[in-house]
Parts: structure tokens; sequence; C-alpha cells
């Protein structure tokens, strides 16, 4: 399921005036009653909204903080896309080597230029050769890849990747710890390719357990790679099912 955690310019066009004012009361725009009010007398609706301007609020009887307030809010949201993510698994999975999960590019949220990949993995088994935990796009595509290896036998990590194409920069985390980066002087290419995890067809999937496995459409701060490694370490699962019960594609 895909949830967005922020509302898009476009959704806000939507809004009807009463929806309107549930929104901005929502945020910390220091408003009163006497300003909505004034939003409801004029029935100013979403697609009024990023028309405002200081001199317009004005004009309706509005004072100069709240009416200045809502003008610069209305600004910074202009041509904002929605913040959400997919979470692709959330009670943990054990996979084996000829196991995989398919996610279909349609099921994850629109990315523009900026993608994070989060998930707790445990690795029960060290391969000798190169392995797939997942990756984005086919065979001959530009890919997001992760590899298994280097990481300690029967513990659980918390992982995190986050990509930014302005940036032209991979970071990775783990454990809400950043460790490294890596620079790209190419071109980013956001494929349409489904997302796998674990066997791709063309390397061999790993053995262990991937749990609260989530696709983000922008680049998670420090801050927020920190927020999660702390909510899924104090909710740790105990429990687990196998891909067969989670319709995967062998």
């Amino acid at each position: 399921m895909t949830t967005c955690v922020s509302i898009s310019a476009a959704e806000i066009r939507k809004l009807t005036t009463q929806k309107l004012i549930e929104f901005l009361q929502k945020e910390d725009l220091e408003l009163i009653d006497e300003d909505f009010s004034i939003i409801s007398r004029e029935r100013i609706n979403g697609r009024d909204f990023f028309n405002l301007t200081k001199d317009i609020l004005r004009s309706y009887g509005m004072k100069g903080g709240p009416a200045t307030r809502i003008a610069v809010f209305a600004n910074e949201l202009k041509g904002k896309k929605s913040r959400a993510f997919h979470e692709c698994i959330s009670e943990p999975i054990t996979f084996s080597i000829p196991d995989r999960k398919l996610i279909q590019h349609a099921e994850l949220p629109e990315v523009t230029n900026e993608l994070s990949v989060t998930l707790r993995l445990n690795v029960l088994f060290h391969n000798r050769i190169h392995v797939s935990v997942f990756h984005k796009g086919e065979v001959n595509e530009d890919r997001i890849n992760a590899v298994g290896g280097g990481l300690s036998l029967n513990r659980w990590y918390h992982l995190v990747y986050t990509l930014s194409e302005p940036e032209k920069k991979l970071n990775f985390y783990i454990d809400g710890k950043w460790v490294e980066f890596h620079s790209f002087q190419q071109d980013i290419k956001y494929n349409n390719g489904p997302l796998c995890i674990g066997n791709d067809r063309f390397h061999n999937g790993f053995t262990g357990l991937i749990s609260n496995f989530r696709y983000y459409n922008w680049s998670l701060s420090a801050e927020e790679v920190k927020e999660e490694y702390l909510k899924h370490t104090n909710n740790t699962k105990t429990s687990y099912v196998t891909t067969n019960d989670c319709n995967s594609v062998n």
C-alpha cells in the first residue's frame, strides 16, 4: 500500500472551501476564527488558493499578518509534489537463493529526481558469489543495486539508501548512521522497470530475512533516517513468514 505523507499542489487544487480551511487549520500559521471566516465568506477554494496575494487577502478585510503568512505559504506550496512511500514488505519474510518478490512499477509512488529505500535485513548465510538483495530495472538498464556481504550473520540491520539526482549522490546508512556515499557523473535514470527483492534472474538471491522494506519518492534526510531506525528498532517483530506466504515469484 502506498502512503502519502504530505499533500501536493495538485491535491490542494481539488479542495473545497471547507476542506481548504481544515487543511490550513492543521498548519502552524497562527490563524484565528476571523481569518477562516473570511476564507469561508469569500468562498475561497483550492483552485483560488495559489492565486492569493497579500493585497487580495487584505482587500477581503484580513489583517496584514495572516494575509502575509497565507500568501507566503501558498507560494511555497506551488509545484510541490506529494511525498509518498510504498511498504513492499512489513512482517519479516525469509528468503533463500531462488526466492524473489516483484513489485510492479505502477504500485510504487511516482519519482521525480530523488528516492530512498529502507529495509531491515538479517543475513543467515554468506554466499561466496555476488548476490542480489534488491534492484529496480531490467538487465540492460541502469539499476538501483544492493548486494549482500560484509554484514554479520544472525543479526538484524537497518539499511537505508538515499539517491539524489541534483546531488549526483547515493548515500548509505546502517542502523541510523551514515556509512559512505557514491558519486555519479552521468545522469541518473529513473526507469519504469519492476522492483525485485531477492533473486533477480541474473544474480542469486541472498539467504536471510527482510522486513519493513519501503520505497520512498524523496531522499530521506539524516534525521529522518535516524527516526526510521529508532522506530523500527523499538518495534522489532519476532514472528516471520516465508516468501510463499507473500505471493513471491520463484
